[in-house]
């Protein structure tokens, strides 16, 4: 693999500099701090939502944690920890909140452990039920 500072073709690791995760060689990898690569995923059939509703796919790829949603905002970095404490905070069990949002339990583990990232209807459906907020405004900066 290419490191992505340098160019250089050799073997590169997950870097964490200034918010940017990038593929860099041992050489660049000096500038930043060393984040453990993720999980192998294993490609999963998409599902129907308990409601009978749209297809999910259930694929976890590697997802930019702040990829803009639709309405211009991001979602937070910790939602999973959001999520759990604020279901916590409600005694509520993960089949408990997901019989509440009509989602299946696995999706509510999956979510507790950041697993999947939330498309913006399931993050509605979050922030409304558990009373939180999920996602925050970006802020544009001009270089």
């Amino acid at each position: 693999m290419d490191c992505e500072m340098c160019g250089a073709k050799t073997q590169t690791t997950r870097v964490l500099i200034e918010g940017a995760v990038l593929n860099l060689c041992a050489r660049c990898a000096k500038f930043g701090k060393a984040i453990p690569a993720p999980p192998k995923t294993i490609s999963k059939p998409a599902y129907r939502s308990s409601s009978g509703g749209e297809l999910r796919d259930t694929k976890s790829d590697d997802i930019d944690i702040l990829t803009k949603l639709s309405d211009g905002a991001e979602l937070i970095d910790d939602y999973p920890r959001v999520i759990r404490e604020a279901r916590q905070k409600l005694g509520l069990t993960q089949e408990q909140l997901g019989q509440k949002l009509n989602e299946k339990k696995s999706i509510i583990q999956q979510l507790e452990t950041g697993g999947i990232r939330p498309d913006d209807k399931l993050i509605k459906k979050l922030e409304k039920t558990l009373s939180i907020r999920l996602k925050e405004p970006v802020e544009e900066k001009k270089t």
